[in-house]
């Protein structure tokens, strides 16, 4: 098997995602590569220190929820690594799963109609279009109600 790439939000649903994402490279021994996207138009007022210090805030933030969910979860053994990119939403997360060679990319469902919009459109004209570009499986993640 191969590692996972696992695209998360910093919203309420992201801890379903992750803990469904950690579960998963558990139940196969891979690690998984969380990865969230800024889109590029949120920085155009911004000069490159302040860009690079929000990357760095949303890495940090990655890695104390993710630390948390694993732990909670015992799954405390996982292998996993967060990375924060800028780019177009499907582009970035595709671009990423082939920067650590993932044999699958996962997304979590949208909760609303306004997170499905964040994804451009819909979830499924979201994940059709990560599925064109992505070169990996991709598992969809419902959310626990």
């Amino acid at each position: 098997m191969t590692d996972v790439v696992c695209a998360i939000r910093g919203g309420p649903g992201s801890y379903q995602t992750r803990l469904a994402a950690l579960q998963y490279a558990a139940d196969r021994g891979v690690a998984v590569h969380f990865v969230s996207v800024v889109d590029p138009v949120a920085y155009e007022p911004l000069h490159e220190g302040e860009q690079d210090a929000i990357r760095a805030e949303m890495a940090w933030r990655d890695l104390a929820m993710t630390r948390a969910t694993a732990a909670h979860a015992g799954l405390d053994d996982v292998r996993f690594t967060v990375a924060v990119r800028v780019g177009a939403l499907a582009d970035t997360i595709a671009a990423y799963a082939r920067e650590v060679a993932a044999g699958s990319i996962l997304i979590g469902r949208p909760r609303s109609a306004a997170d499905a919009a964040l994804a451009g459109g819909g979830a499924e004209q979201f994940a059709e279009e990560l599925r064109q570009k992505g070169g990996a499986a991709l598992v969809v993640i419902a959310p626990a109600r």
